[in-house]
Formats: structure tokens, C-alpha cells, sequence
């Protein structure tokens, strides 16, 4: 082979490895394109109200009021959960228009983002101005995406996320389940009654059994009792009467004394099941629904209060003495 043809062959491989650097960037790969967002400089402070529509016509209105939140639905207003409303609000930040699914606005109802069969969600500012207005329907492909599309556009998007667990929610879910929420330190005096009967006193910062035994009963068990009176959730709520909830007879109560001689007591009615109690708070009208352990924590037994908390005894072992 001359040089010539050399040379030639030697000039393609540098003309083929520049181009070879130049499309594949071995220095760092090209940058893929972000997604562009869902709802653009999206900021939760500015949002006032959250409507959400189902396909059964149910609307839930979340209205902010200062830094608290209020259910509304239909006629009937609640404390409403902050918890699932900060879900919420960091899933719209972070929604992106991941996948185009279509533009075709045949495809509205197969992909169940039409007014009729999906989930209607509307925000709003303070003044009454639109933050988001869109429809999340059907999950995607591989159930953990979701069809969405904006109200005022043809566009269908695939989006990562299972965004009906976010949106699409029971009315309970998006309720305050806090049944207390107070002061444990200013609990002076703690009686259950009924089925089971204890009575603890503070004294000089140490709770003291009374009943039925008097005894220092032990720390965890005592303090435990008292911080969850004080900042006790229900898991759900009834609307069921006194008669089916076996709250016309509680069969325990759990009264709670403060420092400035003001009570508190918690009413224990029949089983819902074998996991869960109904309870009443006394002179409330609605029934709660709370699990058995909370009310074991409650209301402690002799043996628990008693028990001793377990030490490592075992010695150490003797250090080797070399001659």
C-alpha cells in the first residue's frame, strides 16, 4: 500500500472519530430535555380553595381560612386533614408532562379524562382566580402513571404517579381525626372507669397509682397513658346511633383532671370489630372509631404498670490478665 493511499485511509479515521466525538459527547452525553411541569410556577401558598368532583357527582370543597383548612361537603363542614392536602399539593409540584399521550379529543373518554368520568380537580387563589383547572383520569399501562389533561386543552398526558390515591380520597380521609390535642404536662389526675378501674395522681412531677394499688407505677406505661389521652387520632368516623355503637351504655371511661381543675372524658362504647372500639368524647355528638391498641395504651393493666423495664444484667466479662 503507498503512502498516498495511507494517508487517505489515516485522514477518514480522524474524519470518522470527530464525528463519532462530536454526536455521541463522550464528555458528558447531551442533557435529555426536562419535562415541562403540569401547572407551571405552581405555589401552594397562593392556593385559597381545592374542589375536587368525582364521577359520582360528589363535590369536596378544601377552603383555607389564615393557616387552617375546613372540609366542605354539602352541608356539612369539618376540621379538614392538613396531611393529605400537603400530598396534594407536593404531587401538583412535582407532576410533569412526562408523556404526550394524544392530542385527539376522541380519545377524552377512553382515557377517562371527560368531565363525566374522571376526577375533576379545581384550585383557586384567594380572589377567586384559577391556579389549576384539570381532569385526572385512568390509570396508565402500568398502574403506577395517570392519564391527566388541563380542561382548556386537547392534550392527553401520561404522567408518572398513581394519582387517584392522591385526588380521588372518602370524605373521612380528608377529615381532622384528632379526637385531643392537648397539654400533657397539665395533667394532674388520670381515672379509668368501668371494666376496668385505675386512678393515677401526679405528685411532685411522678405519677402515683391509687387504684388499684399504691404503688409508683412504671414511667413508660404511666407517661404513656397520659401523652396519648392528650394527643389521641381516631382511625375513622360513624354516623351510626348510641344504641348501635353501645355509647347509651359506655362500657369504660377515661377522665383526664388539669391543673386548673377542668375534665376531660373519653367514652368507650361497643366493638366494631375485633381490632376497634367506638368512642365518644363526652358532651361531643360524633363517634369516633379507635383502635384496640390505642386503648390498651390508655388504659394500662396492673402488670404493665408494675412491670419493671428489662436491663442488661449480664457482667462483663473478667479482663485477661497476661503474665
Amino acid at each position: 500500500m503507498n503512502a498516498k493511499k495511507i494517508a487517505i485511509l489515516a485522514a477518514t479515521f480522524i474524519i470518522l472519530g470527530m464525528l463519532y466525538y462530536i454526536l455521541e459527547d463522550p464528555a458528558g452525553k447531551k442533557e435529555k430535555k426536562e419535562p415541562a411541569a403540569f401547572v407551571p410556577g405552581f405555589d401552594k401558598a397562593s392556593v385559597a380553595l381545592i374542589s375536587i368532583t368525582g364521577p359520582d357527582k360528589v363535590t369536596v370543597s378544601l377552603k383555607k381560612d389564615n393557616d387552617s383548612w375546613t372540609l366542605i361537603s354539602g352541608d356539612s363542614v369539618y376540621p379538614a386533614n392538613v396531611k393529605p392536602i400537603d400530598k396534594l399539593f407536593e404531587t401538583l409540584a412535582g407532576l410533569k408532562e412526562d408523556t404526550i399521550a394524544s392530542r385527539n379529543p376522541e380519545k377524552f373518554g377512553p382515557y377517562e379524562v371527560t368531565e363525566d368520568k374522571g376526577i375533576v380537580v379545581h384550585l383557586e387563589d384567594a380572589d377567586g382566580k384559577a391556579v389549576a383547572d384539570f381532569i385526572v383520569g385512568k390509570n396508565g399501562p402500568d398502574i403506577f402513571s395517570t392519564y391527566v389533561r388541563k380542561k382548556d386543552s386537547n392534550q392527553v398526558v401520561l404522567s408518572n404517579g398513581m394519582l387517584k390515591n392522591i385526588f380521588d380520597k372518602p370524605l373521612n380521609d380528608w377529615r381532622d381525626k384528632t379526637i385531643f390535642k392537648l397539654s400533657a404536662v397539665d395533667i394532674v389526675d388520670y381515672k379509668v372507669g368501668g371494666d376496668i378501674n385505675l386512678h393515677m395522681q401526679l405528685d411532685n412531677g411522678t405519677w402515683q397509682l391509687v387504684v388499684p394499688a399504691a404503688v409508683t407505677p412504671e414511667k413508660t406505661a404511666a407517661e404513656g397513658a397520659v401523652k396519648k389521652f392528650a394527643d389521641l387520632q381516631a382511625a375513622d368516623f360513624t354516623a351510626d346511633n348510641d344504641t348501635k355503637t353501645g355509647m347509651d351504655t359506655p362500657k369504660r371511661t377515661v377522665t383526664a383532671t388539669f391543673k386548673d381543675g377542668t375534665t376531660k372524658t373519653l367514652l368507650m362504647g361497643a366493638e366494631k370489630n375485633a381490632f376497634q372500639h367506638y368512642v365518644k368524647v363526652q358532651g361531643r355528638n360524633q363517634t369516633y372509631i379507635l383502635e384496640n391498641h390505642a386503648l390498651e395504651t390508655l388504659s394500662p393493666t396492673l402488670d404493665k404498670l408494675t412491670a419493671k423495664e428489662e436491663t442488661d444484667n449480664t457482667a462483663a466479662p473478667a479482663p485477661e490478665h497476661k503474665h
